[in-house]
């Protein structure tokens, strides 16, 4: 699978240029229905629907915060065309109350989670993507649970890697391309690390 890394640097447009950038760089799968959405403005009987597996308020963390308001952004423009649910990620022991988009949660400590989370996804009919906010400190003792789970995946994946460090070791390389090579595309949020993605780590733009 050849993969496509797209740099957008949210902190330097609006939430709709974003959203314009989200549908034409990670939403190939779904394009059709949301460019048929622009042309005809009628809402689809069936519309392709959108996981977020992101930590997600009322957890304090500022990817939670991003996500949530990347989701208004998104909906707010193509809400007739497609639907947006959240797998929501919890650490410890911790449990939250939850909005209703709010789908499904991921235990991350718990490896049995990630298999469980993944079964379930793949018998969901509704979702056409899995759409991923990723930092290593989410999975930080699971990881390969995790690296397991998006190979169990039968969905397109597109991934946000919200930190991209330079100068990456041999194991932090073998880490990122082996999340990469099973996504669909790859999000990152400034063009720097975009080169850094391509030029260090030899993940194909």
């Amino acid at each position: 699978m050849k993969n496509r890394t797209f740099a957008i640097p949210f902190n330097n447009v609006n939430q709709q240029e974003a959203t314009i950038e989200l549908n034409n760089n990670i939403f190939p799968a779904i394009a059709p229905a949301i460019r048929h959405h622009i042309s005809n403005h009628e809402p689809s009987p069936n519309l392709a629907e959108i996981l977020f597996v992101t930590s997600y308020p009322p957890r304090e963390c500022g990817i939670a915060t991003y996500s949530q308001d990347l989701i208004k952004a998104i909906l707010s423009k193509f809400s007739k065309s497609l639907s947006i649910k959240v797998c929501a990620l919890e650490s410890g022991d911790a449990t939250y109350k939850y909005p209703d988009e709010v789908k499904y949660t991921l235990k991350t400590s718990q490896v049995a989670s990630y298999e469980k989370l993944a079964n379930e996804i793949n018998k969901d009919e509704a979702i056409k993507l899995v759409f991923i906010q990723h930092e290593f400190g989410f999975y930080r003792f699971q990881e390969q649970a995790f690296l397991q789970f998006l190979y169990n995946l039968s969905k397109p994946i597109a991934i946000v890697f919200h930190t991209v460090l330079p100068h990456p070791g041999e194991q932090l390389k073998l880490k990122v391309r082996n999340i990469a090579a099973v996504c669909e595309s790859i999000v990152v949020m400034t063009h720097t690390s975009a080169n850094i993605l391509i030029n260090e780590y030899g993940v194909s733009g």
